[in-house]
């Protein structure tokens, strides 16, 4: 079952998500809505309800993991289908790697989600490379996670090259998108 909009909205209050990630969330689901409505003008076949719901619940279990360094796309995928939305597990859990683009795959919603998740630091869309320079200070503690968040920032520039080359603009035309109220009200923990 694909979940609608109100039930992730649930679904992400029940389970705990802190505000800030919620927030974070609701501007990946914009901007994966709009490459998601935008690609399936020019003949890209996405299912919106699948992109909406999976940036939606992409970091469902991410309150969960960051005290105890555990892997919340792996629990966030485990998650979603113990909810009976299984049609999310692969999203979750490849939202933060991918592990090889090529110009000639076929874009899905998988690719939707992981491309819109790096072009939201916090809650507001930004270059790749100002969100990669933010995830390389936060993440990037060793010489190891530094040439680890380097594989992933060439990985997402494959990835934005092909999902660019089918639209009639560049990445630098994605709109700025705001919360509304009622948004930043469901977001705040009595929300």
């Amino acid at each position: 079952m694909i979940p609608d909009y109100r039930t992730c909205i649930q679904t992400m209050q029940a389970t705990g998500m802190w505000p800030n990630i919620f927030r974070h969330s609701l501007q990946v689901a914009k901007v994966a809505g709009f490459l998601a409505e935008e690609l399936t003008k020019v003949g890209v076949g996405l299912n919106l309800r699948l992109v909406e719901a999976g940036a939606l619940l992409h970091d469902l279990a991410k309150s969960q993991t960051i005290g105890n360094g555990g892997d919340h796309a792996a629990l966030g995928a485990e998650l979603v289908t113990k909810l009976g939305f299984g049609e999310l597990a692969q999203i979750v859990l490849r939202h933060v790697w991918l592990n090889r683009v090529s110009q000639a795959a076929v874009i899905d919603e998988v690719f939707i989600i992981n491309y819109s998740d790096k072009r939201i630091k916090h809650d507001q869309v930004v270059s790749l490379s100002e969100r990669f320079q933010d995830l390389t200070v936060r993440y990037g503690q060793t010489p190891d996670r530094k040439e680890m968040m380097h594989r992933l920032f060439l990985e997402t520039q494959e990835l934005e090259k092909l999902i660019f080359s089918f639209l009639p603009f560049g990445p630098d035309q994605v709109p700025l998108f705001q919360s509304s109220e009622a948004e930043l009200v469901a977001a705040s923990p009595k929300g």
